[in-house]
């Protein structure tokens, strides 16, 4: 220690762990150290308070060009906070910007603010989880795309797998469960959805990125029910490789065919889809910047701002990975929040507690024919 400041070298003499592991694990290297390991330097660090010590340190200097940022590592996030694309957007822009007036990004991601979450966290069970389903009005034989966040609903007994089985339960062989397996990373990283990464590093993370398989990749911030959903027996997911669905169920193969490069969340569009089946949204623990639906209401309404853009994915073509350009439209997400609470207010949505969450369910035409409307008056 060095007049009252902990340094890197104090937290490896006080491990018994070298300087570099220290310093790697503070900067999220961390791929090459055990995850015993990891665990030790970072409750030490926080023991030792030794991030926010010198955060605090340099911040308060006259002459500093760094500014910091602490996030909410918030449970709907599920301890992915820094992938979540509205988060990894948002951080890009502010780096960006700083750049630009030669100052300097210090983020710190915490959960400090989740400790009396969890003391007074909620025991749910499989019932509890039906119950819920019934009373918001989850009928046999509905069509219902599915948001979700596990942790929201405090400790749930069974987990994603009790929560599938309930909702499979609750609409039936006749009734179909569709829900979001986006694998978003799969985008060229120069469109900053590997902003994290060293800039360095993103031609080779292009040359190497696996080509979508609807069976193996894996889903990119879209929850625990999702991720388990999509490999659940007789679910069917789409064939988009960055913005795929799932559904199980009496319409799955309707919803998830053709799902057209370019027309990610239009008409022809699984979304599209559910909408002439005049289906209907659950949010499980979620808000409407979640809610996938509102995209349908992008494409449909007309506003100042609206453009397209050219994405591309690494996918297979005659057994060959090449990575393939698409136009679609801009996703725009950012006004989903006021959107949704602005349709709240036309007392058109069921709302139900389970656990330390909040079930809401709408029909989906009717969210997304207010939604064209509010777009066209207010987005800029």
């Amino acid at each position: 220690m060095e007049n009252g400041r902990i340094r890197i070298a104090d937290i490896a003499e006080e491990l018994g762990l070298s300087t570099a592991t220290v310093s790697n694990v503070i900067h999220g290297k961390t791929k090459k150290i055990s995850d015993e390991k990891v665990k030790r330097v970072q409750e030490l660090l926080e023991k030792r308070q030794y991030i926010a010590n010198m955060a605090g340190i340099l911040l308060a200097q006259n002459d500093s060009k760094i500014i910091g940022v602490v996030i909410n590592d918030h449970e709907k996030y599920e301890g992915h906070t820094l992938e979540d694309q509205f988060i990894s957007a948002l951080v890009n822009a502010l780096a960006k910007e700083m750049e630009k007036a030669d100052k300097f990004l210090m983020l710190k991601v915490t959960g400090k603010w989740r400790n009396n979450k969890m003391e007074k966290r909620k025991l749910v069970i499989p019932d509890d989880i039906k119950a819920a389903l019934k009373e918001v009005g989850v009928k046999r034989g509905q069509a219902l795309m599915v948001h979700t966040s596990l942790s929201s609903l405090g400790y749930v007994c069974g987990g994603a797998q009790s929560v599938i089985e309930a909702l499979l339960e609750s609409v039936g062989e006749e009734g179909t469960i569709m829900m979001p397996t986006q694998s978003w990373k799969n985008l060229d990283p120069k469109t900053g959805v590997y902003w994290q990464e060293p800039e360095e590093w993103w031609d080779v993370i292009r040359e190497n990125i696996p080509a979508y398989d609807k069976m193996v990749t894996p889903t990119n911030t879209m929850g625990a029910v999702s991720e388990m959903f999509r490999q659940w027996p007789g679910t069917l997911r789409s064939d988009h490789p960055a913005r795929s669905v799932a559904a199980r169920g009496h319409y799955a193969g309707y919803l998830t065919e053709n799902h057209d490069l370019s027309d990610i969340f239009g008409d022809s569009s699984p979304i599209g889809r559910l909408y002439e089946l005049d289906g209907y949204v659950l949010l499980i623990g979620v808000d409407y910047d979640k809610n996938t639906s509102l995209h349908l209401a992008d494409v449909r309404a007309e506003y100042p701002g609206k453009h397209t853009v050219i994405e591309s994915s690494a996918i297979r073509v005659d057994g060959q990975r090449v990575w393939k350009d698409y136009e679609t439209l801009a996703v725009d997400g950012e006004d989903f929040p006021v959107i949704g609470e602005a349709f709240e207010q036309t007392g058109q949505v069921r709302h139900v507690s389970l656990g330390n969450g909040i079930l809401s369910m709408m029909s989906q035409r009717a969210l997304v024919d207010f939604a064209v409307e509010w777009i066209g008056k207010n987005r800029k």
